[in-house]
């Protein structure tokens, strides 16, 4: 869990500075996320183990969460899409290879999902019980 709660944080240094001039617009701090969430993977039962397709939606949704922070303090900040789709495919690879070998357990894959900010994210990583609820999983700050 360690190693999922580092590569949040890399997702997190990743996702910062402007673009550079020429790259395209910044987007409105109103706008949602330009990296979509994965789609979707249909639920496995309780305890088994996750997915690729789940780890991959794990990552997306990290990315997701830090550019939505990011166009919330900073508009100016935001990685353009093409930067955003660099990111996400660059963290994709190696997230799902930790998240498949570590064998994350499906509680921390729901409270992730759930989780709105970057400090939620780390609470969902680096709960070893899986009963993590950060208080600020599903609001945001005004």
């Amino acid at each position: 869990m360690r190693r999922i709660l580092a590569l949040a944080l890399v997702a997190a240094a990743s996702c910062g500075g402007p673009a550079p001039a020429g790259e395209g617009t910044t987007p409105s701090p109103r706008e949602p996320a330009t990296v979509p969430d994965t789609e979707a993977a249909p639920p496995a039962p309780g305890d088994a183990p996750l997915s690729a397709a789940e780890c991959e939606r794990m990552s997306d949704h990290m990315v997701n969460v830090r550019v939505d922070e990011m166009r919330g303090a900073d508009p100016d900040s935001v990685p353009t899409p093409e930067q955003q789709t660099a990111i996400r495919d660059e963290l994709r690879l190696e997230f799902t290879k930790t998240c498949l070998n570590e064998g994350v357990p499906r509680e921390v894959f729901e409270c992730w999902l759930k989780a709105t900010t970057s400090a939620a994210l780390a609470v969902c990583a680096g709960s070893s019980d899986g009963e993590a609820a950060p208080t600020d999983v599903g609001s945001r700050s005004p």
